[in-house]
């Protein structure tokens, strides 16, 4: 009777179904506030003492996209640079797609660096509960953005979020990437700001400033409507 299809599919309007922004993420405030309460317990995490926190959460490689280490240098060093700006600490996850290489780069750049309060590598660290801490801490979230369940959890976080586009494997045919068209989406409906790499420092700055309320993604709110209609 509901069929609920991410818009990004641009399946064709039926009666039955109900267009979402994104993936679907469950994520609240309320538990936002325990899974960073339950990270301070984590032994590699260190607590900021004063200042904004920053969480970047990178994707990897797929078929479109492709995450190379010089790419993860880059934005480590945008980071990085906005952290010592503000005087903030970043916490950087990366998911099993990000690749041993690129992994090898960031642990290189923050394992040690006073700046990074935590390094979580998919490849050999136990991610469960931990992004949701990091969400929980960040006063500002970096996502790439080849990854529509990333940047879903991070507009679902109600942090202010900036997407950074990963390098195209080759020019798409017939227009937008899918997950182009999502970042269209979430910036046209206010949820996220896009912006290349040679930007997020300067992004990080002006959404650590910006006083605007944010606007939070709930795909929930959506279905629990229409089924509420239905019934």
């Amino acid at each position: 009777h509901l069929a609920f299809v991410p818009a990004h599919d641009g399946v064709p309007t039926r009666p039955n179904v109900v267009p979402t922004a994104g993936a679907l993420s469950a994520v609240t405030s309320e538990q936002l506030a325990q899974a960073r309460e339950r990270l301070r317990a984590h032994p590699r995490f260190r607590a900021p003492q004063a200042g904004p926190v920053i969480a970047v959460l990178l994707g990897g490689s797929t078929d479109e996209y492709q995450l190379t280490p010089s790419f993860a240098d880059g934005l480590v060093q945008q980071v990085l640079a906005a952290c010592e700006d503000v005087n903030g600490t970043c916490a950087v996850t990366t998911s099993r797609r990000t690749g041993a290489a690129g992994a090898r780069r960031l642990s290189e750049r923050l394992s040690n660096h006073p700046r990074c309060g935590l390094l979580l590598l998919a490849s050999c660290d136990q991610l469960n509960g931990t992004l949701e801490g990091m969400l929980g801490w960040a006063d500002v979230v970096v996502v790439t953005g080849e990854s529509i369940s990333m940047m879903s959890e991070a507009c679902a976080s109600g942090k202010r979020v900036i997407v950074v586009g990963l390098p195209l494997r080759h020019a798409p045919r017939g227009g937008l990437t899918k997950a182009q068209r999502y970042i269209r989406g979430l910036t046209d409906d206010g949820y996220a700001r896009a912006h290349p790499l040679p930007e997020v420092g300067h992004a990080i700055h002006r959404a650590l400033i910006d006083r605007h309320p944010v606007r939070r993604l709930d795909s929930y709110a959506t279905m629990a409507s229409a089924i509420k209609r239905l019934l």
